[in-house]
């Protein structure tokens, strides 16, 4: 069966009459849901007539039916009713085929609800899009107690838990690149610190320099100075390679490139006597150091959009169609795990009704 079908008003088994004022006679309720359901191109014209039916028709199997043709074509427009008026139907329809369509129809409303928006960028919000996408998994499941040969709703199933555990997968993926990203934010915090302890060493030996200008600058001390920023460098560098495995932004890459170029100046600095320029540049780098830190922490970067969040798999959503009753298609291809669902319904209900025949009792069997 086809997702979104219009479906006619099912027939009553005799007229009831409507006795209480302002309610519909079911036999103007149901030509009404013909006309309405019968339009080329329904739209919210027909939704607001549909939803006025199913609320004053005092037969629940009309009520239901209108509530699922309007759920059903609000689902086709994007309109925020789809969900309610779908649910409605799922819950008062009397026919069973009525029914598993409208459940059928309202778990593809709550995966459009739950895909809806922007990829998840954190932990939060791809834990909610997992749990939007688990309603409509055990939704599309349980079309399979109504009518255990529905094979849209077993492929459905299996699709969309298949893209709950690729959102796990990329849940722990994101957790474990933040992890990276607070731990290289330290780190580079820290190098912002011994950087900017060496700037004020480098100021202090230069103002030295400048107050007895027969001082000169020792080979020694410049020698260390140099090895000591050499040593800040290769840190640096270290932990700009790893600001690609951590996934962290433009931003944050560019200051830790403009980290090293200030240390590079710094280092030639040193080595030509020029200290005041080479605190200068330490500064620089301590800076450059400190940006990077708060670029690449978990809280303050910008997450680029899609990094980390899987290509979703397309749930079947065909248009709306307009029939007397749910039309049957041929039964789509479906993959062995879909199929043994199937099969294992069909067992299930087997054992059930042969239990029932022996004990007169309903048991209760555990979900799969």
């Amino acid at each position: 069966m086809k997702a979104w079908t219009l479906v006619g008003p099912m027939l009553l088994c005799g007229a009831v009459m409507a006795q209480d004022v302002g309610f519909i006679d079911p036999s103007v309720a149901r030509r009404r849901i013909a006309e309405l359901t019968s339009v080329e191109k329904p739209g919210t014209e027909q939704i607001d007539a549909l939803v006025a039916l199913a609320e004053r028709t005092i037969d629940p199997s009309l009520s239901s039916n209108a509530a699922y043709n309007a759920g059903t074509i609000a689902l086709g427009l994007g309109d925020d009713r789809a969900e309610s008026l779908l649910r409605k139907a799922d819950r008062d329809a009397i026919d069973p085929a009525l029914r598993a369509e409208a459940r059928f129809n309202l778990a593809h409303a709550v995966y459009k609800a739950a895909s809806t928006g922007t990829p998840p960028a954190s932990p939060q919000e791809i834990d909610e899009r997992i749990a939007g996408l688990t309603e409509a998994a055990n939704l599309f499941r349980s079309v399979l107690d109504l009518a255990p040969d529905h094979t849209r709703a077993a492929a459905n199933t299996e699709r969309v838990r298949r893209e709950i555990r690729a959102l796990e997968k990329a849940r722990e993926e994101l957790e474990r690149q933040q992890q990276m990203q607070q731990e290289l934010a330290d780190q580079l915090q820290r190098l912002a610190e011994q950087q900017q302890q060496q700037a004020e060493q480098t100021q202090g030996r230069a103002q030295q320099t400048d107050a007895d200008s027969t001082q000169e600058p020792q080979e020694s001390e410049n020698k260390d100075a140099a090895e000591s920023q050499n040593a800040l460098s290769e840190q640096t560098q270290e932990a700009r390679q790893r600001s690609e495995e951590a996934g962290a932004s433009e931003e944050a890459r560019d200051a830790l490139d403009q980290a090293r170029e200030a240390q590079r100046r710094a280092t030639d600095a040193i080595e030509n006597n020029d200290l005041e320029a080479a605190a200068e540049a330490q500064k620089k780098a301590a800076e450059a150091l400190r940006e990077a830190a708060e670029r690449i922490r978990p809280e303050k970067s910008d997450t680029q959009e899609g990094d980390q969040t899987p290509q979703q798999d397309s749930v079947p959503q065909d248009n709306p169609q307009q029939g007397d009753q749910p039309p049957e298609s041929d039964s789509p291809e479906i993959t062995p795990l879909a199929k043994s669902l199937l099969e294992k319904e069909r067992s299930e209900r087997q054992q059930r009704m042969r239990y029932l025949q022996k004990t007169g009792r309903q048991r209760v069997e555990r979900d799969w």
